[in-house]
């Protein structure tokens, strides 16, 4: 089996993981996280436009890695479009629970829903790449 095929049934593994995580992740257990991140944030002196930075450069970096296991792994170029869309959907669903949560200092509780059902998409997108590899 191509070494590209397996970094790519493990990072599928871990975004099954991560999503499901964050699925199951209960709306008091996120508050919480979120004054623990604010007052880490406070104590680092970090400004809200370093928090988004390190952010982006997160998201963009490990969307990016995925991208190119996959497309090393041999994925169609329709299927990387896919898969590029939704991570593009993610991190502007990321960006925009970070900005509610500098703003606001808490988490809406209209947004954690969105976020979850994010989080079922990308356990889907997981679980898709891996049949796709494995079938």
């Amino acid at each position: 089996m191509d070494i590209a095929i397996k970094l790519m049934l493990v990072s599928s593994v871990v975004l099954i993981g991560y999503s499901l995580s964050h699925f199951f992740s209960s709306y008091e257990a996120v508050c919480k996280k979120v004054e623990e991140f604010r007052q880490l944030a406070a104590e680092n002196s970090s400004e809200d436009i370093q928090i988004k930075r390190s952010n982006t450069i997160l998201i963009s970096l490990l969307s990016s890695a995925f991208l190119v296991v996959a497309y090393f792994a041999g994925f169609d170029y329709w299927v990387l479009g896919l898969i590029c869309g939704k991570f593009l959907i993610t991190g502007a669903l990321s960006n925009m629970e970070l900005n509610l949560i500098l703003k606001k200092n808490a988490v809406d509780r209209k947004f954690f829903w969105i976020s979850k059902v994010d989080s079922v998409f990308n356990c889907l997108l997981g679980v898709a790449t891996s049949l796709i590899l494995v079938l």
